[in-house]
């Protein structure tokens, strides 16, 4: 047989077929490698990447909360589009409103949207919930995805605390 001929060629088309059990990586896991493979690339070019990361991208909750967004748009199934719906807007709405209060210079504007991130993060803990009552998704899904929720909860709490205090609201006379 040809060198050149890959295995189901040379096994012809009377050799019966063979099925490979493929395992499926969990959701969110394809980003996680992705970024993990370039921070390894970064760091064996020594590229100094650091000076071009925005301030949002040096902080794991970012990166945890990609890893939740990018589990969500593969978590619900595509019949339910109202809760898979929901689902995106809120883990869309952790990472962009974690990246725009690293943005902003005021502690008060950055306490806000780290406080909106946070009401997201708790909205897709609750989203999970759902799938997992509904048996929508597999309880497994929903738990890694609520563990990663409650982590980006965990993390925005602690950074909402270090921006201080509220700021009471000067009441007209």
């Amino acid at each position: 047989m040809s060198a050149g001929l890959s295995v189901v060629q040379q096994a012809g088309a009377s050799a019966p077929a063979v099925s490979v059990p493929v395992s499926r990586p969990r959701p969110g896991a394809e980003l996680a490698l992705a970024l993990a493979a370039s921070a390894a690339e970064d760091a064996a070019t020594g590229s100094g990447n650091e000076s071009h990361a925005l301030d949002a991208e040096k902080l794991t909750v970012y990166h945890v909360a990609l890893e939740l967004q990018c589990m969500a748009n593969t978590l619900v199934p595509s019949v339910n589009r109202v809760l898979r719906d929901q689902f995106e807007r809120a883990s869309l709405s952790v990472i962009l409103n974690l990246a725009e209060g690293c943005g902003r210079v005021s502690r008060r504007q950055r306490r806000y949207h780290f406080g909106v991130a946070r009401g997201s993060a708790t909205e897709c803990a609750a989203l999970t919930d759902v799938l997992r009552l509904r048996r929508l998704t597999p309880a497994s899904e929903c738990f890694r995805a609520r563990s990663l929720a409650v982590r980006c909860v965990q993390m925005l709490t602690k950074l909402v605390e270090r921006m201080g205090p509220a700021e009471a609201k000067a009441e007209p006379s």
